[in-house]
């Protein structure tokens, strides 16, 4: 199982503002479908509750103190307790992938755990309140990259890229 960590920032690494993404971008939200659909999806409580409602055709795992049922998902109350529900009923192929949407908590959670990044880089400062956890670059090798100018439907240019995390040994 390949834990990967999926997110859009800003420039000055905001996530966030009152528990909503700062930022509309249907061609980057597209691609962040796309790349979660048919996997499980670990995810904070605060994060669910911006989205509103689980994602369709993933399992929706949600890190939670409280012992509350949240339709359409699976509530847990640690990491490795989402981890093991990921791969116990999220029917895996060798190398699939469990995807962290969220928060910056779980975030920096699961951030030691993972093998791959996606992370999306919005071409602006923005003002938020949440912020993308400080992590060390060096340990991560971009294997991709993709850049979306501004236009109608995007306030915003943007970059979607991928990392791969570095061999102890590279």
């Amino acid at each position: 199982m390949i834990v990967s960590l999926i997110w859009a920032m800003s420039l000055n690494g905001v996530i966030g503002r009152n528990n909503r993404l700062p930022w509309r971008l249907p061609d980057e939200y597209g691609y962040f479908r796309k790349k979660v659909r048919g996997r499980p999806v670990i995810m904070g409580r605060k994060t669910l509750d911006a989205m509103a409602r689980p994602l369709k055709h993933s399992l929706n795992i949600v890190l939670t103190r409280s012992e509350k049922e949240v339709p359409g998902c699976v509530c847990v109350p640690t990491f490795s307790d989402a981890l093991r529900i990921a791969e116990d009923e999220g029917k895996f192929v060798p190398n699939d992938e469990v995807f962290v949407i969220g928060g910056a908590q779980i975030y920096e959670l699961a951030m030691c755990q993972s093998v791959r990044l996606y992370r999306t880089v919005v071409d602006a400062e923005i003002e938020g309140d949440t912020f993308f956890p400080e992590y060390d670059t060096s340990q991560w090798k971009r294997v991709w990259s993709k850049s979306h100018e501004a236009d109608e439907r995007h306030s915003y240019a943007f970059t979607m890229e991928v990392f791969e995390r570095r061999n102890e040994s590279s």
